[in-house]
């Protein structure tokens, strides 16, 4: 996988750690690890780094891609009249 030679923004330093700026640092930090893997191919670890950055940025996208299916069932439950999702498809 080659990853592009800019990196993603930078998380801002001065900003105080929460959970919603760990994917940004995670990002920040995986792009960082990645792009040193690829330029040294022989160091084991930056090659764990990468593969275990991989890894998580897989599960991110399969988390958004559920959360995506989760709004667009929610939203067609909603247009059924069902906003709560408690009908069964074909139970009417």
């Amino acid at each position: 996988m080659t990853h592009p030679t800019t990196p993603p923004a930078s998380p801002d330093q001065a900003a105080p750690y929460t959970p919603d700026t760990a994917p940004e640092m995670v990002g920040y930090l995986g792009w960082l690890v990645t792009d040193l893997a690829d330029r040294d191919p022989a160091d084991p670890d930056l090659a764990r780094g990468a593969a275990t950055y991989r890894r998580w940025e897989t599960a991110q996208e399969t988390r958004l891609a559920q959360a995506r299916a989760l709004a667009a069932d929610t939203a067609r439950f909603a247009a059924d009249g069902d906003p709560a999702g408690v009908v069964l498809d074909g139970a009417r």
